[in-house]
């Protein structure tokens, strides 16, 4: 059952991205709202954060006048090489994950910093959630400040998406009484980082695009 709910989020998240149009390109309401990419969007509730989202990061790019000043290299791939740096973080919290699910969870490992893997595991797994969520804010400004469209890329809904999980992924310990419940935990978690790659490939392919 666990494998089945893990599968569906993979597959959900191949359906959104299959029928996207190319990331990078400013269209008009109306083509976007005729584009595959709007009948996407749509179909999985996001058009309704485009004015907020527009308007918090626009309120951003005019309260930060050094963005104009910053280096075009920096504006461009500031948020990658920011965001690069909590891979690892989430990589090595899925592998603590899986020693506590193989019985290894009181262990500790050569990287732990002599905490074990049951106390490392929930903390590193929260540093990378709110490392996501705040970069994706960062990663929404700097679109803005290259007058580039939001929410029109297979990064965005990616990084919506993966956000959303993280945010169940990080609940399911309060329900830990149901078994059934620790596999659904164990394999969203690996869906996760497997969703956040694909959510960086993503990244790399906006970045080359504009």
């Amino acid at each position: 059952m666990a494998r089945r709910r893990a599968a569906g989020v993979a597959l959900l998240a191949f359906c959104v991205m299959s029928d996207w149009p190319r990331p990078g390109f400013v269209q008009s309401s109306r083509s976007q709202s005729r584009s595959p990419g709007g009948a996407a969007r749509r179909a999985v509730g996001l058009e309704f954060l485009r004015e907020p989202l527009e308007a918090y990061a626009a309120a951003r790019v005019a309260d930060s006048p050094f963005l104009a000043e910053a280096p075009e290299a920096a504006l461009h791939w500031g948020h990658a090489a920011a965001m690069a740096s909590v891979y690892p973080q989430l990589l090595f919290g899925a592998f603590l994950g899986w020693q506590i699910r193989t019985g290894k969870g009181e262990e500790t490992t050569p990287l732990s910093l002599g905490l074990s893997s049951k106390t490392l595991h929930p903390l590193l797994s929260l540093g990378a959630f709110l490392f996501f969520l705040i970069g994706g804010q960062g990663g929404l400004v700097l679109l803005t400040a290259q007058k580039q469209t939001i929410l029109d890329s297979p990064h965005a809904v990616t990084a919506l998406l993966g956000l959303s999980l993280l945010a169940v992924q990080a609940a399911l310990p309060l329900f830990f009484q149901s078994r059934e419940l620790r596999s659904v935990h164990a394999f969203l978690g690996s869906s996760i980082v497997l969703l956040m790659i694909l959510h960086a490939g993503f990244g790399v392919l906006l970045g080359l695009s504009f």
